[in-house]
Protein backbone atom coordinates (compact mmCIF):
# COMPACT_ATOMS: atom_id res chain seq x y z
CA UNK A 1 0.00 0.00 0.00
CA UNK A 2 1.93 3.16 -0.95
CA UNK A 3 -1.06 5.98 -1.19
CA UNK A 4 -3.42 6.10 1.75
CA UNK A 5 -6.60 7.96 0.41
CA UNK A 6 -8.12 9.67 3.27
CA UNK A 7 -11.90 11.27 3.09
CA UNK A 8 -12.11 15.21 3.14
CA UNK A 9 -12.84 14.77 6.71
CA UNK A 10 -10.94 16.71 8.95
CA UNK A 11 -11.75 13.79 12.01
CA UNK A 12 -10.52 15.87 15.30
CA UNK A 13 -12.93 18.92 14.19
CA UNK A 14 -15.93 16.62 13.66
CA UNK A 15 -18.12 16.06 16.72
CA UNK A 16 -19.75 12.75 17.61
CA UNK A 17 -22.71 13.83 16.69
CA UNK A 18 -21.86 15.62 13.19
CA UNK A 19 -19.74 11.60 12.49
CA UNK A 20 -23.29 10.27 13.50
CA UNK A 21 -25.08 12.14 10.89
CA UNK A 22 -22.63 11.54 8.06
CA UNK A 23 -24.42 10.19 5.11
CA UNK A 24 -24.15 6.20 4.66
CA UNK A 25 -21.53 6.27 1.87
CA UNK A 26 -19.45 8.95 3.87
CA UNK A 27 -19.43 6.88 7.16
CA UNK A 28 -18.74 4.22 5.42
CA UNK A 29 -15.94 5.73 3.01
CA UNK A 30 -14.57 6.90 6.45
CA UNK A 31 -14.46 3.56 7.92
CA UNK A 32 -12.20 2.19 5.42
CA UNK A 33 -10.16 4.74 5.24
CA UNK A 34 -9.11 4.62 8.56
CA UNK A 35 -9.11 0.88 8.86
CA UNK A 36 -6.16 0.97 5.95
CA UNK A 37 -4.45 3.79 7.52
CA UNK A 38 -4.28 1.67 10.49
CA UNK A 39 -3.10 -1.07 8.84
CA UNK A 40 -0.14 0.91 7.01
CA UNK A 41 0.80 2.68 10.56
CA UNK A 42 1.12 -0.70 12.06
CA UNK A 43 3.02 -2.37 8.72
CA UNK A 44 5.33 0.88 8.69
CA UNK A 45 6.00 0.23 12.85
CA UNK A 46 7.13 -3.21 12.26
CA UNK A 47 9.43 -1.93 9.63
CA UNK A 48 10.87 0.60 11.68
CA UNK A 49 11.30 -1.63 14.89
CA UNK A 50 13.31 -3.95 12.34
CA UNK A 51 14.98 -1.61 11.18
CA UNK A 52 16.31 -0.20 14.44
CA UNK A 53 16.91 -3.66 15.95
CA UNK A 54 19.41 -4.00 12.93
CA UNK A 55 20.55 -0.83 13.66
CA UNK A 56 21.08 -0.42 17.41
CA UNK A 57 19.65 -4.14 18.67
CA UNK A 58 23.40 -5.75 18.81
CA UNK A 59 25.23 -2.80 20.60
CA UNK A 60 22.16 -2.05 23.10
CA UNK A 61 22.75 -6.29 24.40
CA UNK A 62 26.36 -5.09 24.79
CA UNK A 63 25.74 -2.36 27.08
CA UNK A 64 23.16 -4.28 29.10
CA UNK A 65 25.65 -7.34 29.04
CA UNK A 66 28.12 -5.22 30.47
CA UNK A 67 25.87 -3.72 32.64
CA UNK A 68 25.60 -7.43 33.83
CA UNK A 69 22.32 -7.54 33.55
CA UNK A 70 19.74 -9.62 30.81
CA UNK A 71 16.78 -7.05 31.01
CA UNK A 72 16.59 -3.60 31.82
CA UNK A 73 17.11 0.22 30.26
CA UNK A 74 20.65 1.32 28.72
CA UNK A 75 21.61 4.22 27.06
CA UNK A 76 24.51 5.13 24.41
CA UNK A 77 25.34 7.28 21.66
CA UNK A 78 24.84 7.47 18.25
CA UNK A 79 26.79 10.18 16.58
CA UNK A 80 23.95 13.15 17.81
CA UNK A 81 21.20 10.18 18.72
CA UNK A 82 20.55 8.79 22.28
CA UNK A 83 19.53 5.78 22.11
CA UNK A 84 17.31 4.21 24.72
CA UNK A 85 17.60 0.88 24.31
CA UNK A 86 14.88 -1.37 26.47
CA UNK A 87 14.07 -5.16 27.74
CA UNK A 88 11.14 -5.63 29.90
CA UNK A 89 11.71 -7.98 32.97
CA UNK A 90 8.75 -9.23 32.47
CA UNK A 91 9.00 -9.75 28.68
CA UNK A 92 12.59 -11.40 29.06
CA UNK A 93 11.53 -13.76 31.58
CA UNK A 94 8.02 -14.93 29.96
CA UNK A 95 10.00 -15.11 26.24
CA UNK A 96 14.07 -15.98 27.19
CA UNK A 97 12.93 -20.10 26.09
CA UNK A 98 10.13 -19.14 23.92
CA UNK A 99 10.39 -16.78 21.26
CA UNK A 100 13.28 -14.11 20.58
CA UNK A 101 13.37 -11.18 22.93
CA UNK A 102 11.66 -7.80 21.95
CA UNK A 103 13.41 -4.80 22.47
CA UNK A 104 12.05 -1.19 22.66
CA UNK A 105 14.15 1.98 21.55
CA UNK A 106 13.27 6.03 21.97
CA UNK A 107 15.69 7.59 19.91
CA UNK A 108 16.57 11.29 21.10
CA UNK A 109 18.67 14.38 18.72
CA UNK A 110 21.05 15.16 20.90
CA UNK A 111 23.42 18.63 19.92
CA UNK A 112 23.43 20.85 17.32
CA UNK A 113 21.15 18.26 14.70
CA UNK A 114 18.64 18.16 17.62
Amino acid sequence: MNEIMIPYLEIPDLSVSQITNLPHHRLQELQVSLAELTTWVERARETLEAALELRFGEKGREVLKKSSRNFGVVHFSDGPLRVTYEVPKGQFAQTRTVKPIKASFRLTLTGEDA
